[in-house]
């Protein structure tokens, strides 16, 4: 059901004139999935407020997802501590 209402969701942005779409997360299940449809992990917050790691993923909407990867998958490391 996720991967429907995700593909959903990335359609109706498409539609708007969307070209890419930014996500955050701290669940590792739900990282995983946007991993398998594409998405990829641009920065995070490790052990965020003591708990575990805070992940932001994109994915561009006007590129085929065979085509565009982050180069870095964690370029944009954050050394966040409270």
């Amino acid at each position: 059901m996720g991967r429907e209402l995700l593909r959903s969701a990335e359609q109706f942005a498409k539609d708007k004139g969307c070209i890419r779409v930014h996500l955050e997360t701290r669940n590792d299940k739900a990282r995983d999935l946007y991993e398998t449809l594409g998405y990829s992990i641009f920065g995070f917050l490790p052990n965020y407020e003591g708990e575990s790691s805070f992940y932001y993923l994109e994915k561009r909407l006007d590129q085929s997802d065979a085509t565009y990867r982050t180069p870095n998958k964690y370029a944009a490391k954050s050394t966040y501590h409270k």
